[in-house]
Order: C-alpha cells, then structure tokens, then sequence
C-alpha cells in the first residue's frame, strides 16, 4: 500500500513524497537500493541508492557528511547588552545532539549546559541551540563571532552573530571620534528630556522603516516606527555603509505614549552595500525586537521611487520629543540616554 504526499513538510513545501510500506525478505540482496517511480503516463523516474539493505545485526555506512555541521545562520535576539544574563537562540544547517558552543569574545559566559534542537519547529528544516549567557558588564560591544562543533569534529563559524549593546547608563562608542574609519567611534553623553517612556520598558515591537529603500550616496531623513523605545535604547543595523549626520530624536503620539518614532538623519556611502538590511532595536531592560529586511539600499537612480521623511522639528522639552546622539559600536548604533540631574 502507498499514499501520495503533496507538498511534504519533510522537503519543505517544496516537493511531492510517497508514503510506501513494504516487507524486506530475508533473502535479499545487501546493499543500496534504486528505486523507479512510474507515473499514470507512463513517465518514469529512478532514484539511485535512496536506501540501503543490510545484514540483521548491521548498521548501513554513514553518509558522506553526515553529522557534519554545515553552517550557523542566526540568532535571536540579534543583540544583547552587556551586564546582563540572556538565554540566546541560534539556528543553522547540521548540528547535532552534543554540539559545543564557543565565543571568541571576551566577557561571553555559559551559565547552563547549551541543549541542541536537531529538527527546529520554528525554524523548519534548520537545528538549533538553546544558550543560556551572562554578558559581563565590561563586555566589549560590537559583534559576536560563535563557532558551533559537532562531535564529529566538523565547525562551522558565524563572525557577526549577534551584537553586545553597552550597559545600560554607560558609556557608549568607545572609539576615536575624529577617525570615521574606525568602526568604534561614538560619542558618550547622550541626553534625553524624560518624555520619552522610561527605562524599564520592554519594548513591544518595530512597525516599520521609512523610507523603505535609501539610495547610495544619498543623504536621507529616516524613521524607525514601533512601540515602546525607551530611552537609552539602541539601534543595531549589520552591513555598515551609513553614516549618521546629526542627532537623532525620540518622538512619542500624544495620544498612545507607547507608539514612539526614531528620527534621524544618515549619509549612505557611496559605495554601501546594495540590498535588504535588518533592524534590531534592544532596550535598556535588554528585550529586544528584530525587523527583518526593514529596508533596502539601493542605486540613487530612481528617485520617484522614494517618499522622504518630514524630519521631526520639536526641541527638546517640548511634548512629543527627545534628543540623543547617534553612536558607532562595530555596526551602527543608536544610542537615547535619559539627562541626569
């Protein structure tokens, strides 16, 4: 008997199965078997070796590459801040039950045994692993190189995993202000006005960016709209290439204070990477929220296809806005501290 499978979840969505059950006589052939599936129209097509016959007692040969771990491709959240504990999802292609988990930077410790996923629900087709962390509050920021082993042997290395944000009050940057090349370079100090909500919010989550496509070598006002930023919250956006101009501005509805807007003004290289770029916002509590492909960069060859942002022009004290400067970690942050005093 058989049954037909449309669109297997095993493949994806992405291809047909056979559901089939059969009995292996104890006098077959050992070894790899064809099989050849004929269709009503007699179109016919063969699968070589799609399985093995073997001795009662025997295991079949491993598969070239199997257990192999082939690649690490994400993390959630994108970015945590230092001086924190954080439980930490990654996800990739090939790991297995016993892989080992290590961190080239500094300041990054396990906190509880890391447990493998091998067939991820919320990442179909991928495994995954659960890291349980503390970030040491001198941790420093900028990306996080993670390095998963199987114990086979086999690695597979992500350099910008996700991002460690400063601690919360601290400093931020780090770097020489006066050398843009450095990819460390912010500037410490960033005020607010208190009208933005406060430091223990969670943040709820990013709506979107606009505008959604930013030309190279344009100069451009930019809006990132969500719920709940709080103040000394930072912006992470992998992929360099921009380059903040002035500072930007928290602005809140009067009439629903959780729906807050970043304003600010960004230089696009020239020579910028072109396509999509995520954009993770982490606040001070360390919740942190992802919106994955927020906008693109493209070529500054179609103007039209863009709306410009009316950049917010309230000044600091007044109702629907706060201050705060743009600061460098090794991707572009941002950076929105409450003023002392």
């Amino acid at each position: 008997a058989y049954g037909i499978v449309r669109n297997a979840e095993s493949e994806r969505g992405e291809l047909d199965g056979i559901q089939y059950y059969l009995r292996i006589g104890a006098q077959a052939n050992l070894g790899p078997v064809d099989i050849t599936v004929t269709g009503q129209d007699g179109s016919r097509a063969e699968g070589i070796g799609l399985f093995e016959v073997v001795a009662e007692g025997e295991a079949p040969a491993p598969l070239p590459g199997a257990g192999d771990v082939q690649a690490v491709t994400g993390a959630s959240p994108a970015a945590v801040r230092a001086g924190r504990n954080v439980a930490i999802w990654m996800w990739g292609l090939g790991i297995a039950e016993g892989a080992t988990v290590t961190f080239a930077s500094g300041g990054v410790e396990e906190v509880a045994p890391a447990e493998v996923v091998e067939q991820a629900a919320n990442n179909p087709g991928f495994a995954g692993v659960r890291n349980y962390l503390r970030i040491a509050a001198d941790a420093s920021p900028g990306p996080v190189s993670v390095t998963i082993t199987n114990p086979n042997g086999t690695s597979a290395t992500n350099r910008e995993l996700f991002t460690i944000v400063p601690s919360a009050g601290g400093p931020v940057g780090g770097g020489d202000p006066n050398n843009p090349g450095n990819p460390n370079v912010g500037n410490p100090g960033a005020v607010g006005d208190g009208t933005c909500p406060d430091n223990i919010t969670s943040i709820e989550g990013i709506t979107e960016v606009k505008p959604a496509i930013l030309g190279r070598g344009e100069v451009v006002n930019v809006a990132v709209i969500g719920r709940a930023f709080a103040c000394g919250a930072n912006v992470i956006i992998p992929g360099g290439g921009l380059t903040p101009l002035d500072e930007p501005r928290i602005v809140r509805d009067p009439a629903d204070p959780l729906k807050t807007t970043l304003f600010w003004r960004l230089q696009v290289d020239a020579d910028a990477r072109v396509g999509t770029r995520d954009l993770t916002v982490i606040n001070p509590n360390n919740t942190s929220k992802t919106l994955v492909g927020a906008f693109a960069i493209d070529r500054a060859d179609a103007d039209a296809r863009r709306d410009e942002v009316a950049f917010c022009t309230q000044q600091p004290g007044e109702s629907s806005g706060s201050p705060a400067h743009l600061a460098w970690l090794v991707l572009l942050g941002l950076t929105v501290r409450r003023r002392r005093g």
